[in-house]
């Protein structure tokens, strides 16, 4: 936790309900010292950042006022950013099918099973897991999401750790239909991202460092033109050039669907989509904020487990290590998940292919049931 975060921590609730003082405890010049901000004192710039910075700070108070909260907020480096710069550390992962002919991807290999499930099922103990990227100002969460469950499978299914290049799938994944956005920063799919790396495989970290930006793709674009639709990319004449490292594939879960998804976290980390838009100032505990319904970010779902009578979800998000629970953060599940819905009617705020208006329901804390991806392994000396 941040020494800001930890300080504006103190505000809490005394016995007889009274809130304490915090207003004094952080003042913006500190916030700056931390966070290496250098707005100009009486600048315009200085006062638009303070008053939201203000603003932040006492929805931070109100939130760790709140009689027997599950979760605590916190100062932190999202403190002064505008609504328009959080959405860049978004960037929907949208699954074509769900409503769209557009981009075409087989379902048919859905997770269907009934077998039954641990309690509670946690992959952080993964040395891929470690870590937390944070994508910057750059709308790769899609990128992210899908490199962080590749990274988990390969070690889980063969047996020593993965670093897949972000950066790759950023800068060659093609978008023609401007699916979750524009390609690139501006926002793609897991779907494609998976579909890129079943064909034309994906180099490594050190490879292909990330930097944050959309970049010239290093491999061949001749193909990738070509390619107009999901399946034509995974009908490519080419191969599977993901088979050299044991990936064989990938699924999409049924929509809006719990037991689906809580059965295949059970065997690995599962790439899902989220409304994120409340989640800025999380620090720890369990999630149980109104995050609204607009699907508008890609995050890895890590686990599953229960604390007391409250059951919740384990989230990797792609903001970096300093924020929520080293980079986590833990959301409230249900048993009857599958009844807590909603509807997204602005697709276009970063949720549909071009073109398309539909709403759409979304259901689940943050509808996290609304669409998943997983990766097919094989196992090591499997033949």
């Amino acid at each position: 936790m941040a020494l800001l975060g930890s300080l504006l921590l103190l505000t809490t609730i005394t016995a007889d309900g009274a809130k304490l003082k915090s207003r004094n405890e952080v003042s913006f010049e500190d916030f700056m010292v931390e966070h290496g901000r250098a707005y100009k004192q009486g600048s315009s710039d200085y006062e638009k950042r303070k008053n939201m910075f203000l603003q932040a700070e006492q929805k931070v108070v109100d939130q760790n006022s709140k009689p027997g909260r599950l979760w605590t907020a916190s100062l932190n480096k999202f403190s002064d950013w505008s609504e328009s710069e959080l959405k860049t550390i978004r960037g929907y992962v949208h699954n074509p099918q769900r409503h769209s002919a557009g981009l075409s991807f087989s379902q048919k290999d859905h997770i269907t099973t009934s077998h039954r499930v641990s309690d509670t099922m946690d992959w952080r103990n993964l040395t891929t897991s470690q870590t937390s990227r944070d994508q910057g100002a750059c709308g790769s969460c899609w990128a992210v999401a899908a490199v962080s469950t590749l990274n988990a499978h390969h070690e889980i299914h063969q047996g020593h750790p993965a670093d897949f290049s972000v950066q790759e799938l950023v800068d060659c994944v093609p978008n023609p239909h401007e699916c979750g956005g524009k390609g690139g920063c501006e926002g793609a799919t897991v779907e494609l991202a998976l579909g890129y790396v079943q064909t034309r495989g994906l180099s490594s970290e050190s490879q292909v460092p990330y930097t944050a930006t959309t970049g010239t793709c290093a491999k061949s674009s001749s193909f990738l033109e070509k390619r107009t639709s999901l399946d034509s990319l995974l009908d490519d004449d080419s191969g599977l050039a993901a088979a050299s490292f044991g990936m064989t594939g990938f699924r999409t879960l049924p929509s809006n669907s719990y037991m689906p998804l809580l059965q295949a976290v059970a065997s690995g980390p599962v790439a899902v989509s989220v409304a994120a838009d409340a989640w800025s100032m999380y620090d720890s505990g369990i999630f149980d904020g109104d995050c609204g319904n607009i699907i508008d970010h890609a995050v890895t779902l890590f686990g599953y487990g229960k604390q007391g009578a409250k059951k919740y979800w384990i989230v990797k998000n792609s903001w970096g290590g300093d924020w929520g629970e080293n980079g986590y953060i833990r959301l409230l599940r249900r048993e009857n998940e599958e009844t807590f819905c909603g509807v997204d009617d602005k697709p276009q705020m970063g949720l549909a292919c071009k073109g398309e208006n539909d709403p759409i329901t979304t259901c689940g804390m943050c509808g996290i049931l609304y669409d998943s991806v997983v990766p097919q392994f094989v196992d090591v000396g499997d033949s």
